[in-house]
C-alpha cells in the first residue's frame, strides 16, 4: 500500500510539474512573439521561427581538390537521400518551403521561398556555401529574390522545360516534348512576356545551385543524379575521302574519358540494348558562314569495339556528307530519344535520379520538383553574355536584358578582372575564371567564347551523354543571339504581375 501511495503521489507531482512546465513554455513563447491570449498558433510560430533561424553550410577543401564537401553549422550530421530515401532537408527551410503552384494559364511552377546566402572563398584554400531563411550578419539575399529595388518573398521556376502549344503559347506542362528548335532567345522572350512570364535566368540558376550544393555537399552533381542515361556519346570527324565518296555509313570513334561506361563488357551490353535508336547530330558552318544544325535518328547495324579504345559503328542509313566541310563533327548518342517528354519524373518521390545502367533505362532527373534542370536539353539561360570590342573582352550581366533586345542595359565586367572567384551583382558566381577558358574548381564543363562586336549567349543543362556537359554547375557562353535552337524554361515573379 505504501508503495502504491508513493507511486500515485509521484504521478500527481509529475502532472503538476508538466502543467506548470508547459504553461511556462507557452508563456515565454507568447512573450517572445508578442502574441496576446496564448494560443497554439503562438507555439507553432515559435517553432517555425527557430527552424528558419538555422544555418546550413558546406565547405570544400581546395588544397586537396576534393569535390565532396564537409557539412557545417546545422547541416552537420544531416542526410540527403534521393528517390524517396531519407532526406533531412525535406524538413529544413528553405527546402521545406518549396511547393508546386499552378498559374491562371494552367502552367506548373515550383515556388522557391526567399533565402539568404553567403559564399566564402579563399584562393586555393576554401570554397564555402551557407544558407539561411532569415536575415543574418554576413549574409545577403540570394540575387534571385531581388527585382530592381524590391525584395521578393519567392520566385516561381517552371516545373517543366518549355513547350509551345497549338496557339503559340510558351508553356510548362507535363506529357509534351520540349521545344528545342526554331526560336531565337529574343523570340522566346517575347513568347514568355506575352503570358506575363520571363525566361529562366542566371539568378534563378544560381539559387538552385546554392540549394543543391548545400543539400548534397558535392560539386559533382552527376554523382548524385545522373539524369539522362545517354551514357555513350561520341564524335566522328568527316574526312576528305568520305566527302569525295559523298556518303558515309561507317563511323569511327575513340573511347575517351567522357565515356560514362568503364568496361568493354558493359559497353557491348549497352550498345546491344540500344542499337535501334541512335541519335545523330551535325553542326557546321557553310560557305555563306551560316550555322547549320540538323538531327536524325537511325539504327546501328553493327558495333565493333577494339581494345577498349576504338568503336566502329555501321548505321543502316548512309549520311550525305558531300556538302560538309572537312573535319565536320558528327555526334552519335545511343540509347535515348533526343529528349524526354516532360512529366517523366512526376510519379517519383522527392528529388530523383532515374538513371539506371543495369536496366538501360532512359528517364529524367528531378531536383526539388524542377524536372531536368540538367541532363536532357541544352537550355538558354537569360541575363548573361560575352562581348568583345577594341577595348577588350567583357562578361555582360543584367536582368534588364530580359526586357531589352539590343542589350544596351548590360553591365560589363572586364575579363581581366575575373582572374579569381567573384560573385557578381546579378547572381553569377564563377569559380576561378581564367583567360584560357578553364576553371580550377568548377567541376562541370565551363566555357566562354568571345566574338568581336557580337554578343554570345549563355546556356545550361545539356545531355549527360556528353559527359561533363550536363550538370548543376555547367556553364557555356558560346552561341549567337541569332541562333534558333535549344530549349528554354520559363519563370515568373507573381508578386510583380
Amino acid at each position: 500500500m505504501k508503495k502504491k501511495k508513493t507511486e500515485n503521489a509521484n504521478k500527481a507531482m509529475a502532472r503538476k510539474i508538466n502543467f506548470w512546465h508547459i504553461l511556462g513554455i507557452v508563456g515565454l513563447g507568447f512573450l517572445g512573439l508578442g502574441v496576446a491570449g496564448g494560443t497554439i498558433a503562438g507555439i507553432r510560430q515559435a517553432v517555425l521561427h527557430a527552424e528558419k533561424n538555422k544555418e546550413f553550410s558546406v565547405a570544400f577543401n581546395l588544397e586537396e581538390g576534393k569535390v565532396k564537401g564537409k557539412r557545417g553549422h546545422d547541416a552537420v550530421g544531416m542526410v540527403a537521400g534521393i528517390n524517396g530515401e531519407k532526406n533531412d532537408f525535406d524538413n529544413a527551410f528553405p527546402w521545406k518551403g518549396i511547393k508546386t503552384v499552378k498559374d491562371e494559364n494552367g502552367d506548373y511552377f515550383r515556388r522557391v521561398p526567399k533565402f539568404y546566402e553567403r559564399i566564402n572563398y579563399k584562393a586555393g584554400e576554401l570554397l564555402e556555401y551557407s544558407i539561411t531563411s532569415v536575415p543574418k550578419k554576413g549574409y545577403h539575399v540570394a540575387p534571385a529574390f531581388i527585382n530592381g529595388d524590391e525584395e521578393l518573398d519567392f520566385v516561381d521556376i517552371a516545373k517543366y522545360e518549355a513547350s509551345i502549344d497549338k496557339n503559340g503559347h510558351l508553356r510548362s506542362l507535363p506529357g509534351v516534348m520540349p521545344e528545342t528548335a526554331g526560336h531565337t532567345l529574343d523570340q522566346y522572350r517575347e513568347l514568355a512576356a506575352a503570358d506575363g512570364n520571363q525566361l529562366f535566368n542566371w539568378r534563378e540558376n544560381q539559387a538552385l545551385q546554392s540549394l543543391f550544393v548545400v543539400e548534397f555537399a558535392t560539386l559533382d552533381s552527376q554523382s548524385i543524379m545522373a539524369g539522362e542515361t545517354q551514357y555513350v556519346a561520341m564524335v566522328h570527324e568527316v574526312t576528305a575521302e568520305e566527302i569525295a565518296e559523298e556518303k558515309v555509313s561507317e563511323l569511327n570513334f575513340t573511347i575517351d574519358e567522357d565515356c560514362r561506361i568503364d568496361t568493354q563488357g558493359d559497353l557491348e551490353k549497352y550498345f546491344k540494348a540500344n542499337m535501334k535508336h541512335v541519335d545523330i547530330t551535325v553542326d557546321y558552318t557553310d560557305e555563306d558562314e551560316e550555322n547549320i544544325h540538323f538531327e536524325k535518328t537511325v539504327a546501328a547495324k553493327k558495333v565493333v569495339i577494339e581494345n577498349d579504345e576504338t568503336v566502329t559503328v555501321t548505321i543502316d542509313q548512309a549520311l550525305e556528307v558531300k556538302d560538309l566541310p572537312a573535319d565536320t563533327a558528327i555526334y552519335l548518342s545511343f540509347g535515348s530519344y533526343n529528349y524526354h517528354k516532360t512529366g517523366a519524373s512526376d510519379d517519383r518521390k522527392g528529388s530523383s535520379n532515374g538513371a539506371s545502367l543495369k536496366s538501360n533505362e532512359v528517364t529524367a532527373m528531378n531536383y526539388r520538383g524542377v524536372e531536368n534542370w540538367y541532363g536532357n536539353t541544352y537550355t538558354w539561360c537569360d541575363g548573361l553574355a560575352t562581348y568583345q570590342d577594341g577595348n577588350g573582352k567583357y562578361i555582360c550581366v543584367s536582368m534588364d536584358a530580359t526586357k531589352d533586345n539590343d542589350r544596351a542595359s548590360y553591365k560589363k565586367y572586364s575579363v581581366t578582372d575575373m582572374d579569381a572567384t567573384k560573385a557578381l551583382d546579378d547572381g553569377i558566381f564563377f569559380n576561378q575564371f581564367d583567360m584560357d577558358d578553364e576553371v580550377t574548381y568548377q567541376y562541370d564543363s565551363f566555357g566562354f567564347s568571345f566574338v568581336s562586336n557580337n554578343y554570345q549567349i549563355g546556356w545550361v543543362g545539356g545531355c549527360c551523354g556528353n559527359g561533363a556537359d550536363a550538370g548543376a554547375f555547367y556553364v557555356d557562353v558560346s552561341h549567337n543571339v541569332s541562333d534558333a535552337y535549344y530549349s528554354v524554361r520559363i519563370s515568373c515573379i507573381p508578386q510583380s504581375r
